[in-house]
């Protein structure tokens, strides 16, 4: 029901919003931005990587056409985020504590429970919407202090909402709680943050390719694209840092300014003879 009450709400503001001139030319420029060659193949990397991890799982008996609507789910709301989130965030040394805390909440346990017994249809009708204007209320009051007093007030009204909502669910849960401990419900618990975490090998790769881009971006500052220094100095430095993500942070920040000084290979020499002490 609450999938149902969401499309029929979304459909509505759709045909609503497709209705307006203004409305339209903006979502033809974010269509434009969001169909750049870069974020295509991005998103494409996304899909071919996420796709081979669903057949892995499938393969060992993990997954099954049942967790279906739940991977589509975690694919457009938290796998592209955390994906493009890792090619925005390559220094950041906070990014995979972040993946693995945004994977193991006990958020992830709630929503399932809320998820999994809903209200009826003409309720999750009303509670989307109420819940979605309050929200956005929130939003707005919290941006502006002279607005702290409404901001209390709406903050405080979604969370007796919320927890309406989730003892509803519970109540339901402890009456069926057969159904609700089965296999299948398990796995759907544990599908967002087992997806999450196996997401992380793709976020570091990305990570270590862009610090890579930034290492020789720096080294370019100087040199002739593709020239003999250029192609010695990157051996060194994969050579150096190999595939670890500390060590190829560490040398762009220890290193950075002296890469764009670089102009023969005595000079990359003289750089790494004095980055390994040799």
């Amino acid at each position: 029901t609450r999938e149902i009450a969401t499309a029929a709400w979304v459909l509505l503001l759709s045909v609503f919003s497709l209705s307006k001139r203004t409305i339209r030319r903006s979502l033809v420029g974010v269509a434009r931005a969001v169909l750049a060659p870069k974020i295509r193949a991005w998103f494409g990397v996304l899909l071919l990587y996420n796709s081979g991890v669903i057949l892995a799982l499938r393969a060992v008996g993990v997954w099954n056409l049942v967790l279906l609507k739940d991977t589509v789910l975690w694919f457009f709301f938290v796998g592209i985020a955390l994906g493009f989130r890792s090619a925005t965030m390559a220094q950041d040394a906070r990014l995979f504590s972040s993946v693995l805390k945004d994977s193991v909440k006990i958020v992830l346990v709630v929503e399932f429970l809320a998820n999994t017994h809903t209200l009826s249809l003409g309720g999750e009708l009303l509670l989307i919407p109420f819940l979605a204007l309050l929200a956005m209320v929130d939003t707005l009051a919290h941006t502006d202090p002279k607005h702290s007093q409404a901001a209390r007030l709406t903050t405080a009204l979604l969370a007796a909402a919320g927890l309406a909502v989730i003892g509803f669910a519970i109540s339901k849960a402890i009456a069926d709680f057969g159904t609700l401990w089965s296999v299948d419900s398990l796995r759907r618990l544990l599908l967002p943050p087992g997806l999450s975490i196996l997401l992380i090998p793709l976020v570091y790769a990305v990570a270590l390719y862009m610090s890579y881009e930034q290492l020789f971006t720096r080294l370019r500052v100087g040199l002739d694209a593709g020239g003999p220094v250029e192609r010695y100095a990157k051996r060194r430095i994969r050579a150096l840092c190999r595939i670890s993500l500390n060590r190829t942070r560490a040398f762009l920040h220890e290193n950075g300014h002296a890469l764009m000084l670089i102009r023969s290979r005595e000079d990359v020499d003289s750089l790494f003879g004095k980055t390994t002490g040799s």
